[in-house]
């Protein structure tokens, strides 16, 4: 096919779309035309109506949105069970009479309620009590204070990569799970909360920290009536 054909026709091709575009209505007028005029078939390839492969079209169409309300109502379930979960974590807090009952209600709800495989906490202000507690460390321990850098002036931070020296500091050796640092503030920073995963996938970077910030906030406030 010569040049000017070939141009000719896709010329033609054009016109017909644009044409179809401005007059949707135009197999309204004409609907003898839909069943003359046949297509591929998008899975087998055989020819088909042009009604059939609407349908097709519209039956993907809906299993697409289907998946979406799926997902969007299994989003909301999970967001109403981990609201639940925050509300009687809030309760407990309430009801602790010393930072150490803090801290234990806090490890429990971490790794039990949440399923996280380790979790800590860095205080860097003095307690008006003592904790003599394994996941509580002064703020002048150079690994902890590199840490908590990291969010101390901003939010929670997920997909953190540790250095040798602090996963040798928090799991005494390498770590391949996710972690995720949260800052512990009420007003003031008074420490970080690290929470670890051996899903990889748990804490991935840029995921959404909304609910880790509440977190930190809510063990804030209550570690703070103690200090």
């Amino acid at each position: 096919m010569a040049i000017e054909e070939q141009q000719a026709e896709l010329s033609w091709e054009d016109a017909v779309g644009r044409f179809l575009e401005d007059n949707p209505d135009y197999f309204d007028r004409n609907p003898q035309l839909l069943r003359q005029l046949e297509v591929p078939h998008p899975e087998t390839g055989r020819a088909i109506s042009l009604i059939e492969r609407q349908v097709a079209a519209l039956r993907e169409d809906n299993l697409v949105l289907e998946g979406q309300l799926r997902q969007l109502i299994d989003n909301a379930t999970e967001n109403d069970a981990l609201s639940g979960q925050l509300h009687r974590f809030t309760l407990q807090l309430m009801q602790a009479v010393s930072l150490d009952q803090v801290l234990e209600t806090v490890q429990d709800f971490l790794e039990s309620t949440l399923n996280l495989n380790h979790s800590f906490v860095r205080l860097e202000v003095a307690s008006s009590e003592p904790a003599d507690r394994l996941d509580v460390a002064s703020g002048a321990n150079k690994v902890i204070k590199q840490l908590a850098d990291r969010v101390r002036q901003g939010g929670a931070l997920c997909g953190i990569r540790l250095t040798d020296e602090e996963s040798a500091e928090l799991f005494f050796g390498s770590y391949d799970g996710s972690i995720a640092l949260v800052p512990i503030r009420d007003g003031r920073f008074l420490g970080t909360l690290i929470l670890a995963s051996d899903d990889p996938k748990r804490f991935a970077n840029g995921m959404a920290t909304t609910y880790l910030n509440r977190i930190g906030e809510l063990i804030a406030t209550s570690v703070e009536r103690f200090l």
